[in-house]
């Protein structure tokens, strides 16, 4: 069986009605779904064919932290829609981050 995980944040996680139905949508499907938070330092990632990136807002209060997680993703070439690099420069291009 297939397996993604939602990517939230901790005051999020598991509070977003978009979340949660996205989850449920994909198990209808025969996709196990778990919501996580990008900032759970204890997940697992092998355990996920991709991840799918939805509510990490408030990123941009812990920019540094985010981008060590973007390049943790990359370096490990955990599979996320969209591409690391494309996530990077979105942040750059909106926010002019460095």
């Amino acid at each position: 069986m297939k397996k993604v995980a939602i990517v939230s944040n901790d005051k999020f996680k598991n509070k977003i009605d978009e979340d949660i139905n996205l989850q449920k949508e994909l198990e209808i499907n025969g996709i196990e779904a778990d919501i996580i938070s990008w900032k759970d330092i204890t997940v697992d990632y092998s355990k996920y064919n991709c991840l799918i990136l939805r509510s990490v807002w408030g990123y941009q209060n812990d920019y540094e932290n985010f981008i060590r997680w973007l390049n943790f993703l990359k370096q490990f070439n955990i599979s996320i829609f969209n591409s690391v690099d494309i996530i990077k420069n979105n942040i750059r291009t909106i926010k002019n981050y460095p």
